[in-house]
């Protein structure tokens, strides 16, 4: 296994739940290096996929795990004006953001994806999508949660949510959960009734499905910047190259 990044466990170990494939785009593989041409409207997003060997681990995965995936085949994943996001539509990179609110190393990258948003400004918009790993008990819990606060007070109370939790990643219990959303200052009616509910737990499984679909098995966390895959906590050089690249191509 990468050492920083979590990998979902082979279907025999309990595989992630699947949904109707209706809720994602699948766009067929290309040949070479053939770049899938970036939406910038918010309504379509790009996509990039990569398969994980029987042992979780993905081909060629150095020290900190594959960066920027090239291989002809790409997953072009649906994003929607009902995801969380950061940074405008018009926006020339689009980065499909996969995490865990449980995951070290979903925590671990937020510092580089804040960099990324300080360097780039509006040249990069960031989607979030959930990839809650199965064995993370509170994952699932939080992501609904998160969910939840974007469907009271849109992006603003989303990312207020979604910096608490991952700042305290060790307390994601329902009492922890319904703390951030008073903090956040959420209905908490509402928010209670929604966990009670599962109101978003189709949302989640649809995110889960489109890294699950084409066959895949993508660990958390993994950005797909304008259809390219960079996966795990890596170093800001290895984002900036896929999104110096993105923009190169606008030219």
């Amino acid at each position: 296994m990468a050492k920083n990044t979590y990998r979902e466990p082979p279907p025999t170990q309990g595989g992630m739940m699947s949904v109707p494939s209706a809720v994602i785009l699948t766009l067929i593989a290309f040949v070479g290096g053939l770049f899938i041409g970036h939406v910038t409207a918010r309504g379509h997003g790009e996509g990039g996929d990569q398969v994980a060997t029987a042992e979780g681990d993905a081909a060629g995965a150095g020290e900190h795990g594959p960066t920027i995936d090239d291989d002809v085949e790409r997953l072009r994943v649906d994003v929607t004006d009902t995801m969380p996001q950061r940074g405008p539509d018009d926006a020339l990179v689009t980065i499909v953001m996969f995490s865990d609110f449980q995951c070290p190393f979903c925590s671990r990258v937020e510092p580089t994806v804040a960099r990324i948003r300080e360097t780039y400004g509006d040249r990069v918009r960031i989607v979030w999508r959930n990839n809650p790993l199965p064995f993370h008990d509170n994952a699932t819990p939080a992501a609904e949660a998160a969910l939840e606060a974007y469907a009271q007070g849109g992006d603003t109370k989303f990312w207020q949510m979604h910096d608490t939790m991952m700042e305290h990643q060790q307390a994601l219990t329902r009492a922890d959960l319904e703390t951030y959303a008073t903090q956040a200052g959420l209905d908490m009616t509402r928010f209670r009734a929604a966990l009670d509910n599962h109101t978003h737990q189709a949302e989640v499984q649809a995110d889960i499905a489109a890294v699950t679909t084409a066959g895949a098995q993508i660990g958390t966390p993994s950005f797909f910047i304008n259809g390219r895959l960079v996966q795990g906590a890596q170093p800001i050089e290895a984002f900036n190259t896929a999104i110096d690249r993105a923009i190169a191509e606008h030219h």
